[in-house]
């Protein structure tokens, strides 16, 4: 039973976390590419997807790489 913004929202939250995983451009650049339109309504919701910021989850996948 979720909306139809929350279920594109999750969508767009897992291609941010992919190409945060696998790629260095920069956090505001995915945010945009995966479709929001300003960087805080897309960290808000990335951090109440995964329970983390875009770029302590970017530094968790990169110490679990190493």
């Amino acid at each position: 039973q979720k909306s139809f913004s929350d279920l594109a929202n999750e969508y767009r939250v897992e291609d941010a976390k992919h190409m945060l995983a696998n790629s260095n451009e920069p956090v505001t650049n995915i945010s945009y590419d995966v479709g929001f339109n300003s960087i805080a309504s897309f960290n808000r919701v990335f951090k109440q997807v995964t329970g983390k910021s875009p770029s302590k989850f970017r530094e968790d996948q990169t110490k679990e790489a190493a």
